[in-house]
This record gives structure tokens, C-alpha cells and sequence, in this order.
């Protein structure tokens, strides 16, 4: 796992030009996210573990990354503001 990690931290360093600790740091994260989405996977999908399996999926979509960044627009939005203008908010304009 080591290994890994360093070798993403350093694909990360090259491909998004940042210092090499910060590289660490998401590669570490994006490690983490990947364990907990094989945690989440493994959690059978019958109507007792509903609740369990909600939280565990909770628990890896916080986890923001560089290559994956929590996006505000694809939380479902109703206002009629946001349905008429897209993704954009709406300033009153």
C-alpha cells in the first residue's frame, strides 16, 4: 500500500503541478475512499442493513479529493430559480 500511495502522490505531483506533501495528502484520501467504497460494497443490500449501508455510503462521499470533488449541483435542487436558470445560482438578476 505504501508503494501505491507514492506512486499516486507522485502521478498527482506531475499531472496537478502541486508540492509533493499536498500530493501525499490526496493520495492518501483517495486511498482511504477506495477502502471505504469496498467496505460500502460489501455490505449486503437487504432492508435490515438499508440504514447501515446509507451511513457507510455517507462516509466516502465526504471524503473530497482532488479527483473527486463534492459538487454542489448534483444535489437535487427544486426551487424554481434553479430548475429555470441550470446549475447556476440564481442572483436575482
Amino acid at each position: 500500500m505504501k508503494k501505491s500511495l507514492f506512486k499516486k502522490a507522485w502521478d498527482l505531483f506531475r499531472k496537478f503541478q502541486m508540492t509533493f506533501s499536498q500530493a501525499l495528502i490526496e493520495a492518501w484520501k483517495m486511498a482511504k475512499r477506495e477502502i471505504l467504497i469496498k467496505a460500502y460494497n460489501k455490505i449486503p443490500s437487504t432492508k435490515s442493513l438499508q440504514k447501515k449501508k446509507l451511513e457507510a455510503k455517507k462516509l466516502w462521499q465526504a471524503i473530497e479529493t482532488i479527483t473527486y470533488p463534492w459538487r454542489s449541483h448534483l444535489v437535487t435542487n427544486n426551487s424554481g430559480a434553479a430548475g429555470y436558470y441550470g446549475i447556476g445560482k440564481y442572483n436575482g438578476d
